[in-house]
């Protein structure tokens, strides 16, 4: 302050222009910037122009009748301070000398933020309105008119055109000269002020308040006899916060937060949370759910001032179920290692017994074969058999808790990998007389190990499940669609009942007798996994003795 002071003293005592300066000032208790700028006219002249929070406010001159040559003399003294001091700023006058006539007296510097020379065009009402912008002569008028009925102040922010037809933002300011009974005296005088560039600001701020995503509320405190905070009056809301509250912006401006929202009633978490940031003036975050709503919300409260507040408000719903989700995928993935350690390890264990058993019934056949009578080689021959298909089982589980354990994917030429498989299955291809059809596979990114084993289950199920007798015919084709390749194996085996169609995809699950046909029940279990492991989907379409169709999803990403 006291450096602005100084400059502004060597401005005076050189006799020359005081540019704009800023500084603080002591108003009712309370710290307020304040614009000064100035020129000095002579020795004992020095005029100050103000705006508090960007509000001018220029000195206004009354014409009363002259009584004496000397208040003639005051008269024509101050009317040249008012001119010089117009000349030296950024400010246009203009003077309605009657509101009953259409004639005005605009200055040169209204003339000038116009793109004018003086008296280019005619200084009249009706000018003035035609250089107003189409969609603002009504709001004018209406301000104009509340003015001369002694309602409110003249202060209109309207577009005026310019000398080069482009519209610019004005703010006019203005005042009648009232009698005491409320008679407009005729006269009327204000002034014109280029806010062009601030209204953008403005309007680009305001756009931003109003496609913010998040809420935003803006409101004033409202404190009880003790200087404590018990509520808050909305000053303003953007449309994401409306969408919030269910509330429109009409609803709640001018009313307290506990009148417009459920949850914030005097006690609960959400007003003592308010209560604390509002004594100690420190921004706070918090994590809220509506039960009304159903809804989480990220709410960051912070003051602008030591009388206002204001919030960010964010609807955090889905971040909260995605956290969830992520939690529990990650309790899943932790219990499904857990399961597959356990199978590996019991498998592993019961697989030593059942080696033990099969070694032992292969030892007294072989060391007693002619000790036995038929019954016993029958016992004999079916404790065999058993524990070798206990044995089988053993393994398949073991193979079915290894499956996605590959660390890395790999693009995979398809129709390569099904020559190869080819060649692995070449014995119960031709024991069997299967004719095997093969059309143009794609290249896929997955697990090489994995992918054989989803095709070799398929292949060797459409062989296995067949009327006897039968040629097993096999067609393997595949479709490229935006998202994924779709593979189809077609048989003409006996096929299943719809009853069964999501029955056979499960564990262990079998639809014939081991006399019937061979298996574990593992196989399909075994293709339904593999697939989820390329995130795909896995399903078939049969008719009881007439085939079936297995089709199946790889994701190209």
């Amino acid at each position: 302050f006291s450096a602005t002071v100084i400059v502004a003293i060597d401005h005076f005592v050189r006799g020359t222009f005081w540019p704009q300066s800023v500084f603080g000032v002591l108003v009712a208790d309370q710290w307020r910037w304040i614009e000064h700028a100035g020129w000095v006219i002579f020795e004992d002249i020095f005029l100050v122009q103000s705006c508090i929070q960007g509000k001018r406010e220029l000195f206004e001159i009354s014409y009363k009748s002259a009584v004496s040559n000397h208040q003639v003399k005051i008269i024509k003294e101050e009317q040249l301070r008012f001119q010089l001091a117009i000349d030296g700023f950024s400010v246009g006058i203009w003077d309605w000398d009657n509101v009953d006539s259409l004639n005005m007296y605009w200055s040169p510097k209204f003339y000038s933020l116009l793109g004018y020379q003086p008296n280019e065009i005619t200084a009249t009402y009706d000018n003035f309105m035609k250089l107003l912008h189409p969609d603002d002569i009504e709001h004018t008028i209406i301000q104009l008119h509340e003015h001369l009925s002694g309602n409110t102040p003249f202060k209109a922010e309207c577009r005026m055109k310019t000398k080069n037809e482009k519209y610019r933002w004005f703010l006019h300011t203005g005042k009648a000269f009232i009698q005491e009974s409320n008679h407009v005296e005729g006269r009327m005088i204000g002034s014109i002020q280029d806010i062009h560039e601030k209204k953008l600001a403005a309007d680009k701020i305001k756009l931003l308040f109003d496609s913010m995503s998040d809420g935003f509320a803006h409101a004033k405190m409202i404190k009880d006899n003790s200087g404590n905070p018990i509520d808050w009056e909305y000053i303003d809301i953007n449309p994401a916060f409306e969408e919030l509250i269910g509330l429109n912006r009409s609803q709640v401006i001018g009313k307290t937060i506990t009148e417009s929202l459920v949850k914030a009633k005097p006690g609960t978490s959400w007003m003592s949370k308010m209560t604390a940031i509002a004594k100690t003036g420190k921004k706070m975050t918090a994590i809220e759910y509506s039960k009304e709503q159903d809804n989480w919300y990220e709410i960051n409260l912070f003051y602008p001032n030591p009388k206002e507040f204001a919030a960010t408000v964010k609807n955090i719903t889905e971040r909260k179920h995605a956290e969830t989700i992520k939690a529990h995928s990650e309790a899943m993935k932790a219990k499904n290692k857990e399961l597959e350690q356990l199978a590996y390890i019991t498998s592993h264990d019961l697989q030593e017994p059942l080696t033990s058993l099969i070694s032992c019934v292969n030892l007294l056949n072989n060391k007693y074969p002619d000790q036995f009578d038929d019954e016993s080689k029958k016992y004999l021959s079916f404790i065999d058999q058993s524990s070798k298909r206990m044995s089988k089982l053993i393994k398949d589980l073991l193979d079915y808790s290894r499956l996605g354990r590959s660390k890395f994917s790999k693009e995979i030429n398809c129709s390569i990998l099904m020559e190869s498989i080819k060649e692995d299955l070449n014995s119960i291809l031709d024991r069997s007389k299967a004719e095997l059809e093969v059309g143009e596979l794609p290249v896929v990114n997955g697990y090489e190990t994995d992918l054989r084993i989803l095709f070799q289950n398929l292949i060797t199920n459409a062989i296995k499940f067949q009327k006897t007798g039968n040629i097993p015919k096999i067609s393997i084709q595949s479709q490229n669609n935006s998202k994924y390749y779709q593979f189809t194996v077609k048989d003409n085996g006996i096929g299943i009942e719809d009853k069964f169609k999501e029955k056979i995809f499960s564990i262990f699950q079998r639809l014939h007798s081991q006399n019937e046909y061979k298996g574990t029940g593992i196989g399909l279990a075994q293709c339904k996994k593999i697939v989820e492991l390329h995130r795909g989907n896995i399903w078939i379409e049969s008719e009881k003795e007439k085939g079936s169709t297995f089709y199946f999803t790889i994701a190209k990403n």
